[in-house]
């Protein structure tokens, strides 16, 4: 596998990555407007009231203070491609392809970032049902935020993802990844 790590790291396949995520997820209003539906986990998890109260506290001050409080919200990354093109961008073409892929791209971060928000405040309404309050309940929602919103870092993506290989086999499967995690993991407990 060694060969094939160097292979997956080369610039060309980075190149090629990066070429295949900006022209399919660049403008693409479904894959932006889809990033909502990881608010399902939150609701399976969290129960329909404490989504309910996210929502309501969400439009409170639109994920203001979940960004203030949380210690991953800022951190997260709902992609492992579109974390891997922010890294593997090079020469001037790099450049010309980020300038115009990257506002294409926003449409998708926004609603992630807002998604996982909503979700942060749903399992905040959830950990003080359980009595939870301070830095214990900020750790439960960050938790639940990052085992239900597919978030890229290494402690809840799938094994294959954690290589270059394995990301790049899988770069447009990171929701279908995090579904079944949830759904082994969280739901089956296995």
């Amino acid at each position: 596998t060694g060969v094939l790590e160097s292979i997956a790291r080369s610039r060309i396949v980075q190149t090629l990555k990066s070429n295949v995520v900006y022209a399919a997820l660049a403008g693409n209003i479904r894959s932006a407007v889809i990033q909502v539906s990881a608010l399902v986990h939150a609701g399976i998890k969290a129960g329909p009231i404490s989504l309910a109260t996210g929502v309501k506290r969400y439009f409170t001050d639109f994920g203001k203070r979940a960004y203030a409080q949380s210690y991953v919200l800022d951190a997260r990354s709902m992609e492992t491609a579109l974390e891997d093109l922010s890294t593997g961008l090079w020469g001037a073409y790099q450049r010309g392809q980020a300038a115009v892929g990257k506002p294409l791209l926003a449409p998708l971060r926004f609603l992630d970032k807002q998604t996982a928000a909503v979700s942060w405040y749903a399992f905040e309404s959830y950990g003080q049902k359980m009595g939870l309050k301070g830095e214990e309940l900020i750790r439960f929602a960050d938790e639940w935020v990052l085992k239900t919103q597919a978030s890229a870092q290494r402690s809840v993506i799938a094994p294959l993802q954690r290589t270059a290989l394995g990301r790049t086999a899988s770069m447009f499967n990171t929701f279908v990844l995090n579904e079944w995690n949830f759904l082994t993991r969280e739901m089956l407990g296995i």
